[in-house]
C-alpha cells in the first residue's frame, strides 16, 4: 500500500510506469481534490466511489482530460541518509521539478520497505533561475525514521509523472518517477552514512560538443565508491518503458571508479530528434571492505541544445598523494580559457568535493569563484590535518564555465587526493644474544594512530616508498611479522616468536603506523619508516647443510654440517661446552669440549632413514656448564628439502618445502634420463615450485632438487648446497570433460521426468558415464546424486522414483565422467513443476446404496496440498466446511448435528492450494453448484 496523497490510500497496480486507467484517473482526481482544497470535492465523490468506482469512470475520464495540463513534473532527484543513533537515520529526498507544472508535491510520501512510510513536508523550496535550470525548482524533504533492526532496506519515493518530451524513453509524461536508495544496517561492520551527491543532477550540453558530468560523490565514512550507469526506474526493479542510452557520435561512457560521465558527442536519435531532454540514472555503490553496504540511485536530466558557443578549456590537474600533518597546506592553481570563441565569454572557475564540506572549512577556492573575460584563475588551497587520513581518496571536481547567456558550457577536471599517514621516525635496531630490539619515535599524527605493523626480511634492500605507496608491498620481500595495537609502544623485540633468531643472518626492518580516524571503519597504513638492519654475533652454532645423500624407504641417508661459535663471551659463559644433536625430539649425537676452540666436531651423518616418505628436522643445541649447572645458550635448526609431486594432464607439478636458517638463492631441478639412468639439470628457479610439461600420461619420471644458499655475514661458507630426496611421479589426465546441455520433459500422467542431454564432442570423447543430480529446490540448489547413466552415447534418463508421485517438482543437473574419473562441472540446471489437477462433480446421491454416496473430487486429482471449501444452501447458510482435498461430504448439515439435508441444489466456494516448486503454494479459486439427489 502506498500513500501518494495525504488522507487517501488505495492499491497501486502491480506494473508501475503503465498505470491502469482506473488508477491513473483516481490519482488525478485526488490530485485535483488536493489542488482545490479537496475537503470540498472528496465528500462529493466518496459516496459514489465507495458504491461502485467503475460507475464513475466517465467522470474520471473527464477529470483526466482536465489533469492533462498538469502532467509534466519531475526532472531529477535522489535519496540520501545520515546515521543518527542506533537504527535511527535522517532521510533526505531531493527532487528537481518543472516550475511550469501546476503540480507541486507538498507533502510527499517516502517508503522504508519495513512496512512503514512517512508523509514529509518540504523544508527547502528553491527556484533556480539560471541556465540550464530555468523553469526548475529544487525541493528538499527531510524526515527521520527508526528501522526495526539489522537488515537491508529500500528507501524509495514514487511520483506519477516525469516531465514531458524525454527523448530516450516512451511517453515520459505518463511514466512514473521513482528513486530508491539501499540502506544496509549491519552493526557488525558499523553503521553507515550514504554518499553525498555534490553536483546537481541536472545539466545542459550541446550538439557536437563533448558533454561531461560527475556526481562528485563524497562518502563521509571513507567507504569506497563505484559508479554504474543504469536505466531510470518507474518502480522497484522496474525500468521505464523502452529506455535507450543517449545517442553519441563516438561514445557515451561512465568511469566506474571516478564517476566521470563523458558524452562524446550528442547526435540525432533514430527518430531524427537531437535537441531536447534526456534522462539517465547513475547508481553510486558503497563498499566497506568488499561488502556492498548500500547505494544511492541518482536520476538525472540532461538538456541538449544547438549551440554557437565553444567549450571552455581547463588546466590539467594530476591525482596525487600527500602526507598529513599539522597545518600542512596543499595548493593547486586551476586555469580556464575561452580562446576558441571570436567574442570571448566570461569564464568562471569553481570547485566542489569532499574537502569543501569537511569541518573547519579546511579547503577553499581563492577567489571563491574565479572570474575573467576569456580566461580565469582560482587557487585550490587545503590544510590537510591528521584527522583526514583515510584509505579512499578525496575527489575534487573543478569546473570551467563559459558565462554565455544562451548556452553556458562547462568543462570538468577531476583530481583525486589520497591523504597518507606519516611514518614512524628514526627506526633503529640492535642485536643481543638471539634477538634484535627495534626502537622508533612516534609519528607526527600520533592522535590518529592506533598502532604499528612490523615488517622483516633477510639482507638489506634499497627500497624507498613512492609518493602514493603506503605500507610495505610484498614485492619488496618484506613480510609482516607482528602487530602492535598501542600507539605509545615504540619498542619491539624480535626473537623469532620465542624460537630465537639465527646466527649469520642480517635481519632488516620497516615499521608502519596504522591510522583510524573517528567515523571511519577501515584502518589504513601510512608511509613506511626508514630501513634498519642488524645481525647476531657468531656466538651460537649455525647449521650449514642438511642434505639427502640416499633416497630409500629404510636405508636413506642425510648429512648435516654446522659451524661452531667463535664470538661467544667466554668470560660470561665459561666452559666446558656441549653440543646435542636432535632428530625430532631424540638425541642422536653429542660432543663436548672444555674450550670453545675444542668444539671441532661439526658434522653428523644420519642413516637408516625413510627419506622417501619423510623430511627430517635437526636441532643442534648448545650448552655450557658452570659450577655444575648446565645452561642452555641457544640452538640452530633446519629441515631437509622435501620434494612433492602432483600429477596433471601431460605434466607434473613439482613443489618442495624448505625450512633452513640461511637464505636459498635459487634451486636447480634434476630429472632422470630414462636411457642412461643419470640425472640431468632441466631448469633453475628462484621459487619453490616448477611444472614439467610435455610428458606422456602414465609414464614415470623421477626428480630431485638442489638448493644453493648463503649466509650474509662473514665466517660462513660461501655457498651452501643441499639436495632433496629423489621423487617419482606419473602424469595423468586431470582435465574435466565439458558440461553437457540438458533438457527436460515432464509427464504428469505417469509421474515421471524425462531427461536428455547433448554432448560437446570436442572434449567429451573419453566420457564413460554420466551422473544425475536432483534438488527439490531451485533456490537452494543442494543437489543429491540419484543415479548414473553408463556409456558415452547413453544421453537419456527417466526419473520414475516413487517420491515424484507426491511432488513432481524439482531441479536436475547432469555431469560427465571420463575414463580418468574426472567429473565435469554441472550442466545447465533444468526444473520441473507440478501440474495440479482438481475437479469437482455437479451431482451426488447420498442414498445409502454405496454408489456415489459422497461428494468427492473427480478421480485422479494430484499435487494439492489442501483446500478451503464451503458448501452453502439456497439461503447462503454454510452447511459444510473442510480442508481435506478428499472432501467426503455425505449430504448432512454440519451445523445441525449432521442431520440429512433435503435434495436440491447447493453452492460451493473453494480455494484450492496447489503445490508447486520450492513448496510455493498457488491459490486457485473454484466455485459452482452441486445437486444432491436422494
Amino acid at each position: 500500500m502506498r500513500n501518494h496523497f495525504p488522507g487517501n490510500n488505495f492499491n497501486r497496480p502491480a506494473k508501475a510506469g503503465k498505470p491502469n486507467l482506473e488508477y491513473f484517473c483516481l490519482s488525478k482526481l485526488l490530485s485535483f481534490a488536493n489542488c482545490l482544497e479537496y475537503k470540498y470535492i472528496v465528500p462529493l465523490f466518496c459516496p459514489v466511489i465507495l458504491f461502485n468506482i467503475r460507475k464513475i469512470l466517465l467522470t474520471l475520464l473527464l477529470c483526466c482530460l482536465y489533469c492533462g495540463a498538469w502532467a509534466t513534473h519531475n526532472r531529477a532527484g535522489m535519496i540520501t541518509y545520515k546515521h543518527l543513533s542506533g537504527n535511527s537515520f535522517q532521510i533526505t529526498l531531493t527532487t528537481y521539478t518543472n516550475t511550469n507544472s501546476s503540480i507541486d508535491r507538498n507533502p510527499v510520501v517516502i517508503h522504508f520497505s519495513d512496512g512503514d512510510s512517512a508523509t514529509v513536508y518540504r523544508s527547502t523550496d528553491l527556484v533556480i533561475a539560471k541556465p540550464p535550470d530555468i523553469n526548475t525548482k529544487m525541493n528538499v524533504y527531510i524526515t527521520t525514521h527508526t528501522f526495526p533492526g539489522p537488515g537491508r532496506y529500500i528507501i524509495s519515493f514514487l511520483d506519477d509523472n516525469r516531465v514531458a518530451g524525454v527523448l530516450n524513453m516512451t511517453n515520459s509524461v505518463g511514466t512514473a518517477f521513482f528513486v530508491q536508495t539501499i540502506l544496509e544496517i549491519n552493526p557488525g561492520i558499523g553503521y553507515d552514512n550514504s554518499p553525498e551527491i555534490l553536483q546537481p543532477p541536472i545539466d545542459e550540453g550541446c550538439i557536437g560538443h563533448v558533454f561531461m558530468y560527475n556526481p562528485n560523490a563524497y562518502d563521509p565514512d571513507g567507504d569506497s565508491l563505484s559508479y554504474l550507469l543504469t536505466p531510470p526506474l518507474a518502480d522497484t526493479n522496474t525500468q521505464v518503458d523502452n529506455y535507450l542510452q543517449p545517442w553519441a557520435s563516438n561514445y557515451f561512457t561512465l568511469d566506474p571508479v571516478t564517476g566521470q560521465l563523458v558524452w562524446n558527442s550528442p547526435e540525432a536519435n533514430p527518430q531524427g530528434a537531437a535537441t531536447g531532454i534526456y534522462n539517465i540514472a547513475i547508481r553510486i555503490n558503497e563498499y566497506r571492505g568488499k561488502i556492498l553496504i548500500g547505494y544511492v540511485l541518482e536520476d538525472m536530466e540532461i538538456i541538449i541544445d544547438n549551440c554557437q558557443n565553444h567549450d571552455p578549456t581547463i588546466s590539467k590537474v594530476n591525482d596525487t598523494c600527500v602526507e598529513a600533518g599539522i597545518n600542512y597546506l596543499m595548493s593547486v592553481n586551476v586555469i580556464g580559457n575561452d580562446s576558441m570563441d571570436h567574442t570571448l565569454d566570461s569564464i568562471y572557475i569553481t570547485g566542489t568535493g569532499g574537502p569543501f564540506i569537511l569541518p573547519a572549512d579546511s579547503a577553499y577556492m581563492s577567489p571563491d569563484t574565479g572570474r575573467g573575460l576569456g580566461s580565469a584563475i582560482s587557487t585550490f588551497d587545503w590544510y590537510i590535518g591528521c584527522g583526514l587520513i583515510r584509505k579512499s581518496p578525496y575527489s575534487v571536481v573543478f569546473k570551467s564555465t563559459s558565462a554565455n547567456l544562451v548556452n553556458p558550457l562547462t568543462t570538468l577536471e577531476q583530481m583525486d587526493i589520497t591523504v597518507v599517514g606519516p611514518p614512524p621516525l628514526n627506526l633503529a635496531s640492535g642485536a643481543f644474544n638471539n634477538q634484535i630490539t627495534l626502537t622508533w619515535n612516534q609519528p607526527s599524527c600520533i592522535k590518529s594512530c592506533i598502532g604499528y605493523f612490523i615488517y622483516r626480511k633477510t639482507d638489506s634492500s634499497s627500497w624507498v616508498h613512492g609518493n602514493c605507496e603506503t605500507g610495505v608491498p610484498a614485492y619488496t620481500g618484506f613480510v609482516l611479522i607482528d602487530t602492535i595495537l598501542n600507539p605509545d609502544s615504540t619498542t619491539f623485540i624480535d626473537n623469532g616468536h620465542g624460537d630465537g633468531l639465527e646466527t649469520g643472518i642480517r635481519y632488516c626492518y620497516h615499521v608502519t603506523a596504522i591510522y583510524l580516524n573517528s567515523g571511519q571503519y577501515d584502518y589504513v597504513e601510512g608511509y613506511a619508516s626508514n630501513e634498519t638492519c642488524s645481525e647476531l654475533n657468531k656466538d651460537l652454532p649455525a647449521l650449514t647443510h642438511n642434505t639427502v645423500l640416499a633416497t630409500d624407504n629404510t636405508k636413506g641417508v642425510i648429512h648435516i654440517d654446522w659451524v661452531r661459535p667463535t664470538k661467544l663471551d667466554t668470560v660470561q659463559y665459561p666452559g666446558p661446552y656441549h653440543y646435542y644433536v636432535y632428530r625430532g625430539g631424540t638425541i642422536i649425537d653429542s660432543s663436548a669440549s672444555a674450550l670453545l676452540s675444542g668444539l671441532i666436531d661439526t658434522s653428523f651423518t644420519d642413516t637408516a632413514l625413510n627419506t622417501v616418505a619423510n623430511p627430517y628436522t635437526y636441532n643442534i643445541e648448545f650448552y655450557n656448564t658452570f659450577k655444575g649447572a648446565k645452561n642452555y645458550l641457544g640452538r640452530t635448526a633446519g629441515s631437509s628439502i622435501y620434494l612433492s609431486i602432483r600429477p596433471a594432464h601431460k605434466e607434473l607439478l613439482l613443489s618442495w618445502a624448505v625450512n633452513v636458517p640461511w637464505e636459498n638463492l635459487y634451486y636447480t631441478i634434476y630429472k632422470q634420463d630414462k636411457t642412461t639412468g643419470k640425472f640431468d639439470s632441466i631448469a633453475t628457479v628462484t621459487t619453490t615450485a616448477y611444472t614439467d610439461t610435455g610428458l606422456v600420461n602414465g609414464a614415470e619420471y623421477c626428480y630431485y632438487i638442489q638448493s644453493v644458499g648463503k649466509y650474509y655475514v662473514e665466517g660462513f661458507p660461501g655457498q651452501l648446497v643441499n639436495l632433496s630426496q629423489e621423487r617419482c611421479g606419473k602424469p595423468k589426465d586431470t582435465v574435466r570433460p565439458c558440461p553437457v546441455i540438458l533438457d527436460l520433459a515432464k509427464n504428469c500422467d505417469s509421474f515421471t521426468n524425462a531427461l536428455s542431454w547433448q554432448r560437446v564432442d570436442s572434449c567429451t570423447k573419453e566420457v564413460i558415464y554420466y551422473r544425475i543430480y536432483f534438488s527439490p529446490s531451485f533456490k537452494d540448489e543442494k543437489f543429491t546424486l540419484i543415479d548414473s547413466a553408463i556409456g558415452l552415447n547413453n544421453t537419456t534418463y527417466i526419473d520414475s522414483r516413487q517420491v515424484l508421485h507426491t511432488s513432481l517438482a524439482g531441479c536436475y543437473a547432469v555431469t560427465a565422467i571420463d575414463s580418468y574419473y574426472n567429473e565435469s562441472i554441472f550442466s545447465n540446471v533444468v526444473c520441473s513443476d507440478n501440474c495440479p489437477v482438481y475437479k469437482l462433480p455437479n451431482v451426488f446421491t447420498p442414498n445409502g446404496d454405496n454408489i456415489n454416496d459422497q461428494f468427492v473430487p473427480m478421480p485422479g486429482y494430484k499435487f494439492i496440498q489442501s483446500i478451503d471449501l464451503k458448501i452453502l444452501n439456497r439461503l447462503g447458510q454454510v452447511v459444510y466446511t473442510t480442508h481435506d482435498p478428499a472432501i467426503n461430504w455425505d449430504g448432512t448439515d454440519q451445523s445441525s448435528n449432521n442431520a440429512p439435508l433435503p435434495a436440491g441444489t447447493y453452492y460451493y466456494i473453494c480455494v484450492v492450494h496447489e503445490l508447486h516448486l520450492d513448496n510455493i503454494i498457488i491459490d486457485k479459486p473454484l466455485e459452482g453448484t452441486i445437486t444432491l439427489i436422494r
